[in-house]
């Protein structure tokens, strides 16, 4: 079982956090000129792969960048640091202040290793491409994988990406382009998309890995139950932190 990061933005971890979000689209680089065939082989670095042929190389097998069944990933996303203090608690001797920006919940104080660079405090923000891996609150576990054409998505697994439900209309979804409109489940996916990766992204219709996830089972203070979070803080006053606090936390070429 290997571990690896991945970035989420606000509205996708509070997806996830609220248990809509199960699924992600990341566009499979290089794009390949065809797919003859996708299969889970063991003895080839232990990953998923395609046959991902470009004029310059016909056959080139390329690996899921994010693992395999079993894997897990750790979720990247902004956040605040508000330094660091000692002898918190008899047991832990260091610990962060940190609050999340998606939820915009209360301070908790985190463990830190012994060997942890401390965050530069910063009542800005940071970017989530800068979350330690002792700082991420959410742990995933994927439960299978497989590429498909973007345009391929179902209405299921497009409600299965964590999009929102018109507050009017809830048996249609949010067109994320045009906040004046409800449409079916696929095509607010597609708006989704383009909202984040561009005008007409949706409509080049690449070929993109599919990562079907789970959480990982959590303590009631909503963290990985084998982090050892000790304490939680008073909610922080919400001053100058709000537009001010930038989110890059787009997921790359995915949702």
């Amino acid at each position: 079982m290997k571990e690896r990061p991945i970035l989420f933005s606000g509205p996708m971890v509070r997806a996830i956090l609220e248990g809509r979000k199960t699924q992600t689209r990341r566009v499979v680089r290089p794009q390949p000129t065809h797919i003859e065939w996708f299969q889970h082989q063991q003895g080839w670095l232990g990953s998923f792969g395609v046959d991902a042929g470009t004029k310059n190389n016909p056959h080139r097998m390329v690996p899921c960048p994010y693992g395999v069944p079993g894997d897990r990933l750790w979720v990247r996303e902004s956040f605040l640091c508000f330094g660091s203090s000692d002898s918190i608690t008899p047991a832990v001797q260091r610990a962060c202040q940190i609050r999340y920006k998606a939820d915009d919940g209360p301070a908790v104080w985190i463990p830190m290793p012994a060997e942890a660079k401390e965050p530069t405090p910063s009542l800005k923000g940071k970017p989530s491409i800068h979350m330690p891996r002792w700082t991420s609150r959410i742990t995933l576990e994927i439960v299978s994988v497989w590429v498909e054409r973007l345009q391929d998505i179902t209405e299921a697994d497009a409600i299965a990406e964590g999009i929102e439900r018109d507050a009017e209309n809830p048996g249609r979804f949010v067109d994320y382009r045009h906040d004046e409109s409800a449409m079916p489940a696929r095509a607010s996916y597609w708006s989704l998309w383009d909202k984040i990766n561009g005008d007409g992204s949706a409509a080049l219709n690449p070929w993109v890995w599919v990562v079907e996830f789970k959480r990982v089972d959590y303590g009631s203070d909503g963290f990985p139950a084998e982090l050892p979070i000790c304490m939680s803080g008073t909610k922080i006053s919400d001053g100058a932190d709000g537009d001010d606090w930038k989110d890059d936390g787009r997921e790359g070429a995915g949702l």
